[in-house]
């Protein structure tokens, strides 16, 4: 088991590199023109605000693309469904809590810059969505808190790419082709028409329902820990 994670991961340290290369290049840039000084004032201003948001689409990206190459490989070499599933969950799960504490460490150097550039200005994804919890709660709490709850919206969303990938493998043709091409129709396309139909009562209610399930309204992180939970889980 151990070797067959140890060869997912290896496949991921490549893309999991760049990501980062490219995330920070991002913020030196942007850093760099906060703290651009002309003529003895301040012109440049940078914000960065929930950075967490990119690494949700990378991991539900590598979901996507983790299950076929990786199936057809373990089946080579005569490995178990049972074991190569066991081991596609550990994978995710390292995975997950790696970049959580790597985007931790990227806002935390975040906030030392902020000291340094006034202009220059980092927002945890964790501290938009609970404003009340953070003001109240002690920096290591915050911190903590931060890392599960970014933790399990990672697991959520590789898990679902992981999903979509083994639902396409086993369906159809059609299937295949309504999960690549009709999932972004339905969302981006036929989704905000029949909203705008009932004058976006549709598209609020969700809303509603995301910042209930979230914890976002009660402000209570924990809240929203369980739902990603219970998505991971299904």
């Amino acid at each position: 088991m151990k070797n067959l994670v140890k060869y997912q991961l290896t496949g991921a340290k490549r893309s999991v590199l760049i990501y980062y290369a490219i995330l920070l290049f991002c913020v030196i840039v942007f850093s760099g023109s906060a703290s651009l000084i002309i003529q003895g004032e301040t012109i440049g201003n940078s914000s960065f605000n929930g950075i967490e948001i990119a690494s949700v689409i990378f991991l539900f990206v590598c979901g996507l693309v983790s299950f076929s190459e990786t199936f057809h490989m373990f089946l080579q070499n005569g490995i178990t469904r049972k074991h190569m599933l066991l081991s596609l969950f550990q994978y995710g799960m390292i995975l997950c809590i790696f970049m959580a504490f790597c985007d931790k460490i990227i806002l935390l150097v975040g906030r030392l810059l902020e000291k340094l550039i006034p202009s220059l200005h980092f927002t945890p994804l964790f501290e938009m969505i609970f404003p009340s919890f953070a003001q109240k709660s002690s920096h290591v709490t915050v911190f903590l808190c931060d890392i599960l709850y970014c933790f399990t919206i990672y697991a959520a969303f590789i898990f679902f790419g992981f999903f979509l990938a083994v639902a396409s493998y086993r369906g159809s043709r059609l299937m295949r082709i309504l999960i690549a091409a009709g999932l972004p129709v339905l969302i981006f396309v036929a989704f905000p028409i029949v909203d705008s139909l009932y004058e976006g009562r549709i598209y609020a209610f969700i809303i509603k329902m995301l910042l209930i399930l979230s914890g976002a309204n009660a402000q209570n992180p924990f809240l929203g820990m369980l739902f990603f939970l219970f998505i991971t889980a299904f």
